[in-house]
Order: C-alpha cells, then sequence, then structure tokens
C-alpha cells in the first residue's frame, strides 16, 4: 500500500467522472526491417489501451516553465490502473479523432504515479 493511494483513488474517481472514454495508442517503435519501405509496420502492430480522459483547452500560454501553443490540447489521465505509462509519440483516440502527444508530465510524489498530463494536437 503506497503513502499516496488516496489521492491516486480520488484522482481516478474524479476524471472518470468527468472525464470521456479515450484510447492511448502506441505504434511500432520501428519498421518491420525493410529500409526500402519505412512506411511498412508489422501487422497487428498497433497497440490500444482503454483509458479515460479530462479534454483542456490549452488557453495559458505558460506552465510549469513549458510554453503551450495555442491550438494544443491538455489531457489529463489517471494513472492509477492504466495499462501503459503513456509516453512521447504515442496517440490519445477520442471519438474520430486521433490527438497526437507532444510532452507527458506525470505528478508523482516519492515515485507513486498519480496522473498525467499530456499535451497533444491534432
Amino acid at each position: 500500500m503506497g503513502v499516496y493511494d488516496a489521492q491516486a483513488a480520488t484522482a481516478l474517481r474524479l476524471i472518470t467522472e468527468k472525464g470521456r472514454s479515450i484510447q492511448i495508442r502506441r505504434w511500432p517503435a520501428e519498421p518491420d526491417g525493410t529500409p526500402s519501405q519505412p512506411w511498412r509496420r508489422e501487422a497487428g502492430a498497433i497497440e490500444n489501451h482503454d483509458a479515460v480522459g479530462v479534454f483542456l483547452d490549452a488557453q495559458r500560454s505558460f506552465v510549469d516553465g513549458t510554453t503551450i501553443d495555442r491550438e494544443n490540447t491538455l489531457v489529463l489521465v489517471a494513472a492509477k490502473d492504466l495499462a501503459v505509462v503513456p509516453a512521447l509519440g504515442d496517440g490519445v483516440v477520442a471519438g474520430s479523432k486521433v490527438h497526437h502527444v507532444k510532452e507527458v508530465r506525470t505528478l508523482a510524489p516519492n515515485g507513486e504515479q498519480i496522473i498525467h498530463e499530456l499535451e497533444v494536437v491534432r
């Protein structure tokens, strides 16, 4: 049992109540080994992981020392029970729209992941 279990549970509860269903999409890191056709990927290599996210307009232009472009969006995802840790280059699928992760900031006091803040762009 971690020190921040209650905070992680609260983040999950609030994001589940206020958020919407999304998927974290992970593409393969490398092509299938055909240098002349780098767009070809191994079949079935795309991974989709269910999650819940809260979308926020990036009205702020400066967050934690980082400049946020106005066309970007912030997505909050609870870390508790998440099958995969979001990473740079992943996608966030919401309905028919795919947003690409530009930056990931994780609130992790004492190394215990509570929430992921994803800066995404369409």
